[in-house]
């Protein structure tokens, strides 16, 4: 009875854990050659990365490569940029997070482009994975870190809720749990883990 117990819950959560992945995730099937698989997969393994994660690694180096070479880039919101970094830390990990932000030259890319909020968040994003897995910060960006936004960006949340309840203690609240590398530069961040 106890076994049939376990296979039960192992079904139920391997059923849950497909219900998770098909709710948070899309799909994409990718093509190769005959014999490729192996070679990817051994690549993969010789860099201590899964397939997935090659594979998204490449995906998303190109695309930044791409966004700085298109000149008719279009800004997307603020909230959906942040949103989008963060799940790029959650896919890549931290270390090549770190890795790929600083090869492609995003940073500088935004900057480039005067797009201050975005290239800032991006700084602190690296700044604080730095911090967090005990990597000495990058002094190219030394100049960068000396500035700050000129007004306080808040996740949306933050205002909406204190315009609804006129309560000034939410932002008080929001700002206190906020990352120090992102308040550096104006901005309250306070979970950057929590992306669904």
């Amino acid at each position: 009875m106890a076994e049939q117990r376990k296979t039960k819950n192992s079904a139920a959560k391997i059923a849950a854990n497909n219900r998770y992945t098909a709710k948070m995730y899309d799909e994409i099937k990718v093509r190769v050659p005959k014999g490729e698989k192996d070679v990817l997969k051994q690549y993969a393994k010789d860099h201590y990365r899964s397939l997935n994660g090659l594979i998204l690694d490449a995906v998303y180096t190109y695309l930044a490569k791409d966004m700085k070479a298109s000149s008719n880039q279009k800004r997307i919101s603020f909230e959906l940029y942040k949103s989008n970094v963060c799940h790029r830390v959650k896919e890549l990990g931290d270390i090549t997070f770190i890795t790929q932000t600083i090869e492609s030259q995003e940073i500088i890319h935004y900057l480039e482009r005067q797009w201050y909020p975005e290239c800032l968040y991006l700084l602190a994003m690296v700044d604080y994975l730095s911090r967090e897995n005990h990597i000495p910060l990058r002094d190219e960006y030394n100049e960068l870190r000396k500035l700050r936004l000129s007004e306080t960006l808040y996740p949306s949340g933050v205002p909406a809720l204190n315009s609804a309840l006129k309560d000034e203690s939410i932002i008080e609240e929001a700002f206190q749990e906020a990352i120090p590398e992102f308040l550096r530069f104006n901005i309250v961040e306070s979970d950057i883990r929590n992306v669904v």
